[in-house]
């Protein structure tokens, strides 16, 4: 009984430890950093009696890290990276007409953001994050019909503010997860598309304004972990 009690006891301590330290990593002077993965694929087949033949794979890979430190009790700045990449290959048509196109894409992009927290109980909070980002796009693609090949090649540059709400929950005294639960994005774009079928080179710009209650599930966009030091 003795040795129970003593287990039982050591067990509370160590709990009740963890409970009082875990949003102490949200002062002043800390650092934290985090990220997430990104993976989606996608394969579809249509054969009609060899009529018409159509087949698509696609993948898509990102990463995003970020790092930041507490200028203030529950107030954190911070920088993020976004890396992603996509590869496309789609068939259509038939035996005799088959068009192939493939697409390859690269992203890469950066952010400074703060941050600041609101505990609600020893391991759980909420926060908000406002951020600024810019963002760099390459896009090329390539269709082949027979004896005929086209080509073209996009380019773009987006500046956002953004904002995220979300909450986080400390699954121990130094790690976390977080998730968002609502993203407010305007941006703007500078977009040019090359052809080398017509020779023609388009450019383009726009703005944009996104509402999104909740990201689509996505590992590097909707479950984040974070690491406090």
């Amino acid at each position: 009984m003795k040795n129970k009690a003593m287990l039982v006891s050591i067990l509370l301590t160590i709990l009740t430890q963890f409970d009082l330290h875990s949003q102490e990593r949200l002062k002043k002077g800390n650092y934290f950093i985090g990220g997430g993965i990104g993976f989606s694929t996608r394969d579809d087949s249509w054969d009609e009696s060899n009529v018409n033949i159509q087949e698509y794979d696609y993948t898509r890979f990102s990463i995003s890290p970020y790092s930041g430190k507490f200028i203030k009790d529950g107030m954190a700045v911070g920088v993020g990276l976004h890396l992603s990449s996509s590869d496309l290959e789609r068939e259509r048509g038939t035996p005799g007409d088959l068009q192939t196109t493939t697409e390859d894409g690269f992203r890469i992009g950066g952010s400074l953001f703060l941050k600041k927290f609101w505990p609600i109980s020893e391991k759980f909070g909420a926060y908000l994050s406002p951020a600024l980002g810019y963002n760099r796009e390459r896009n090329e693609e390539k269709t082949t019909n027979g004896s005929l090949v086209a080509t073209s090649k996009t380019k773009s540059n987006e500046i956002s503010l953004s904002a995220r709400l979300g909450i986080y929950y400390f699954i121990s005294p130094r790690f976390s997860f977080e998730t968002n639960l609502a993203n407010v994005v305007f941006s703007k774009d500078w977009e040019t598309l090359s052809t080398s079928n017509e020779g023609t080179k388009i450019s383009k710009d726009g703005n944009r304004l996104d509402l999104n209650l909740i990201n689509q599930f996505s590992f590097d966009q909707i479950i984040v972990i974070n690491y406090y030091f």
